[in-house]
């Protein structure tokens, strides 16, 4: 098992009053938790996954894909939380690209794939579906840029 990701892992800069944030509700916990802690307000925590360190969002990248592969309309779901994760994964594949191993690579590129085709088939609006479909496809050309 990986160790927990520590304070410098969520602020490697220091300071950064967002990552900070992030360690404040995601420091300490465990997969699960952390899984248990972003369903009980997405919308709240979707943005800590954006600004935290590159070694903290690899640890908890499985909520992120799990919560995807999960969610459903039904659940009172707003587009807003897959629409911002895509920024999110975007966002540090922007900021880490020389940091991306082969195996991260690969799964943020089924993440990318996995959450392209979900979403096509979701009974969203189609304004909701739109948004969500650019933002994921606009994430896996960064991905493929990185890792030419």
């Amino acid at each position: 098992m990986k160790a927990f990701p520590q304070e410098k892992d969520f602020d490697p800069h220091e300071g950064c009053l967002d990552a900070q944030c992030a360690w404040k509700n995601f420091g300490g916990l465990s997969i699960d938790e952390g899984y248990a802690k972003f369903c009980e307000n997405p919308g709240y925590y979707q943005e800590d996954f954006m600004f935290m360190g590159w070694k903290a969002f690899v640890y908890y990248l499985p909520v992120i894909e799990r919560f995807l592969k999960e969610v459903e309309p039904e659940d009172e779901y707003d587009d807003c939380e897959a629409w911002i994760l895509g920024c999110a994964v975007e966002s540090q594949v922007e900021e880490h690209k020389k940091k991306i191993s082969e195996d991260i690579g690969t799964r943020l590129e089924t993440l990318c794939d996995s959450t392209l085709a979900r979403f096509k088939v979701m009974n969203l609006t189609e304004k909701d579906k739109k948004r969500i479909l650019k933002q994921w496809t606009k994430t896996r050309k960064e991905l493929e840029r990185t890792r030419r």
